[in-house]
């Protein structure tokens, strides 16, 4: 139970430092928000170890420039990795770095299945961080924002924000309710642990609805209606244009490895 808690409790923390909203950011947010979105999209379907390496090495480079947090951003990367470590398992048997079918599997390792499953590995742990990266930055309010603006999507990203933002109290109560069913406990064995955690469902379910109930009231209550973060004007400054600058560096860079380095 002791992992179960740490767990649950490490997600609530980085929920809510995600949650943060950053009301004097250094770089045009939809900038910043548009450049992500492009270096994600490339980077997950990228076929070549270079071009994640190379996302990699920008990724830390713009935490370093906006001074971030590396904890609460490879937090999120190491719960990707681990994720992707179990369907990435057979191409280190693969014959070629693809598995179609059990004929592509072979009996020992291969060269090219080990690179096949660093590069999966890495683009999915890779990809994972630079879409954590803006919003451990502006904070969700700020992407919410951008959505928000958009005609028809106001009522959805309304729902969503409440959502998210009520995770880490959720989580909160999950770890109380955990620490005191354990402490009823007697038997530590699996049979007792299913027992309790699956005793526990209705109760967050209950107070998860409860929870954004009051959220909801709460920001309609001071804010006369939905709740809007204020809009800003900004400047594109040189951060702005070296982060530009850096993205077309990197697709350039991504075509050239990706297609006219295959063909």
């Amino acid at each position: 139970m002791n992992t179960i808690e740490k767990f649950l409790g490490e997600i609530a923390e980085v929920m809510e430092v995600l949650n943060r909203f950053n009301s004097n950011p250094r770089v045009n947010p939809k900038i910043f928000i548009l450049t992500s979105f492009i270096m994600v999209s490339l980077v997950a379907f990228s076929k070549t170890l270079i071009s994640t390496i190379l996302a990699l090495v920008y990724m830390v480079s713009t935490l370093i420039i906006l001074r971030l947090s590396f904890k609460v951003v490879f937090k999120v990367m190491a719960l990707a990795f681990l994720f992707s470590i179990l369907p990435a398992v057979p191409l280190i048997f693969s014959k070629t770095g693809y598995v179609s079918n059990l004929n592509d599997i072979s009996l020992t390792l291969t060269y090219s299945g080990l690179i096949a499953f660093i590069t999966f590995v890495l683009r999915v742990t890779v990809s994972t961080g630079l879409f954590t990266t803006p919003i451990a930055y502006l904070g969700w309010s700020y992407i919410f924002t951008v959505f928000e603006s958009k005609g028809g999507l106001s009522d959805p990203v309304s729902v969503f924000k409440i959502f998210v933002t009520s995770i880490p109290k959720t989580l909160r109560y999950m770890l109380s309710l955990l620490m005191a069913r354990e402490a009823r406990v007697f038997r530590k064995n699996l049979r007792s642990l299913w027992y309790m955690l699956s005793a526990i469902v209705g109760d967050i379910l209950i107070a998860s609805n409860g929870f954004s109930r009051e959220l909801m009231l709460s920001i309609s209550a001071r804010s006369f209606g939905r709740f809007k973060v204020p809009h800003r004007s900004y400047n594109i400054g040189a951060l702005d244009y070296l982060v530009m600058l850096a993205t077309l560096v990197y697709v350039t860079i991504y075509v050239m490895v990706e297609f006219v380095g295959y063909s």
